[in-house]
């Protein structure tokens, strides 16, 4: 049970929230905003999402409101136009308003949260999803562009009350770089929807998707971009495919390396064991990815090392029992039963890489129990049931630090299949 941050039954907890996020692409960036809205209203709150407008429509979710600005579309006019509309919003929001805390993510260079979180003292929670100092220094952003938004990413995460981070070396970095106190710097590994496993047979996924069905399966669901190592995997498949001539390729998903990507698989003579099916809806991913023996996620060194081995597609694959080979490192700091679930090779290392895809063809076992493992794993502790369940108990925790003080409210969700709040 969670503690209640008011007596009143008929005055229920609120959370203002806020995403600097573009919705209409069903990638990384959409799955995690609405899952942890989501998950913050199955647990009993009430939460008004700021947001740009979507093109498409955003779902309806119990206990929600949108509040849909301006769509900015990755134009600096627009950019410029949604950050002064969204801050008129939240300040008129608190006017009218008393929220229990306010939560954001993917922020820039917009002060209006932590303005109104400090005007109205509020609490202040930040989800950071990209270490965006250090991209921008990669992209070769003008210093001053990169000073500004270090200036107020300090800013917000000094009057943070609490730092959400989805992975270790991520909170390691921010730790070192701002100089933060540890125990304000949370590591809480991103979810997926539950799901009970597989919706359909792999048999009929293959099917549907015009795959061949006896073939041994390696599938990609995301962003098509640089931070993931496609050209360390095609070289692998190159090394072991005369051991598994079955072997098949599918890419769910799009990005800018898509079309660099068909032009190098059509170099290597595997144009025909190739799918790339473009984005798919999140709730209609389990009618596809039963048509993977092994999902990849497959970061290069640099990638790795700075945003950590561990990312969405993990949970994805885990909800719907598909068994995950990650490049890392080391994966110390992770929880016991994640690192115990997962085939680790080491990043931009073909020939380990190639060793282990003809190693699993030729061992279902070791893949059924693996994926039962991650399954179990991900229904456990990376739903986005629990983890929104878990940064509301540090939200609790951090926010009032007097427990004592707040009214138990229920909250059964077991037969969603989440985590439920004790």
């Amino acid at each position: 049970m969670f503690a209640q941050m008011s007596r009143n039954k008929y005055n229920p907890m609120h959370i203002l929230y806020f995403s600097f996020v573009e919705l209409d692409v069903p990638n990384a960036c959409r799955t995690h905003t609405l899952g942890v809205i989501r998950g913050f209203a199955r647990h009993g709150w009430c939460v008004d999402a700021v947001i740009p407008r979507p093109l498409k429509p955003t779902p309806r979710i119990a206990g929600v409101r949108f509040f849909r600005l301006w769509p900015w579309q990755f134009s600096e006019p627009g950019a410029f136009l949604f950050k002064l509309l969204s801050g008129i919003t939240m300040f008129c929001l608190c006017l009218m308003k008393k929220y229990s805390f306010i939560y954001v993510r993917e922020l820039e260079v917009h002060p209006s949260p932590r303005w109104c979180a400090r005007l109205f003292r509020i609490p202040f929670f930040v989800e950071v999803n990209d270490l965006l100092v250090p991209f921008f220094l990669k992209e070769g952003i003008k210093a001053a562009r990169v000073n500004t938004v270090e200036h107020h990413q300090k800013s917000d995460l000094y009057q943070a009350a609490g730092v959400i981070v989805p992975s270790v070396p991520m909170r390691r970095w921010l730790l070192e770089k701002y100089q933060l106190p540890p125990c304000r710097v949370h590591f809480l590994p991103n979810g997926a929807e539950s799901n009970d496993g597989r919706s359909c047979r792999p048999e009929e996924a293959r099917k549907r998707l015009g795959m061949p069905p006896d073939c041994f399966c390696l599938g990609f669901v995301g962003n098509i971009y640089d931070r993931y190592d496609f050209d360390t995997l095609l070289e692998a498949c190159r090394l072991c495919v005369s051991r598994v001539p079955d072997l098949f390729l599918l890419f769910i998903g799009d990005g800018p390396l898509k079309g660099e990507l068909i032009r190098k698989t059509t170099e290597l003579g595997m144009e025909k064991k190739v799918l790339f099916t473009g984005y798919l809806p999140s709730d209609s991913l389990g009618r596809y990815l039963s048509a993977i023996d092994v999902g990849l996620c497959l970061g290069g060194l640099y990638f790795t090392e700075l945003y950590g081995p561990i990312s969405t597609k993990i949970a994805t694959c885990g909800i719907h029992r598909v068994p995950a080979i990650v490049a890392a490192t080391s994966l110390d700091g992770y929880p016991a039963g994640l690192m115990e679930s997962l085939f680790v090779v080491p990043p931009e290392d073909a020939v380990a890489l190639a060793e282990l895809i003809v190693r699993l063809r030729a061992n279902q076992e070791e893949l059924d129990a693996r994926a039962a493992a991650l399954h179990r794993f991900v229904k456990s502790d990376m739903t986005w049931g629990a983890v929104a369940a878990k940064i509301l108990r540090l939200a609790c925790r951090d926010v009032t630090g007097r427990q004592e003080q707040m009214t138990a409210r229920p909250c059964s969700l077991s037969a969603r299949g989440e985590t439920e709040i004790e």
